[in-house]
């Protein structure tokens, strides 16, 4: 689980959560990962994905809303290998 604020290395690139809510009952997460390609930070919800070319894929698996906000995710390295 990785807690909002924070920050931690998977598959060489530091992903970041900014924060996590819940939007129209949709529990989702604010994910930010630091690699060429990726793009800005974006809102992903509850088992939704964030792809990023030539690095992989994050799926958010968990979101815990009591302070100070958690969020489980899973990554797999683009070519299958986690």
């Amino acid at each position: 689980m990785l807690r909002v604020g924070t920050q931690r290395v998977l598959g060489g690139a530091t992903v970041s959560v900014g924060g996590v809510d819940a939007e129209g009952g949709t529990l989702r997460a604010h994910l930010g990962v630091a690699r060429p390609g990726a793009g800005r930070p974006s809102w992903v919800p509850l088992g939704g994905e964030l792809r990023v070319p030539g690095w992989g894929v994050l799926t958010v698996v968990d979101v815990r809303l009591a302070l100070p906000g958690r969020v489980g995710v899973e990554f797999v390295a683009e070519g299958g290998a986690a």
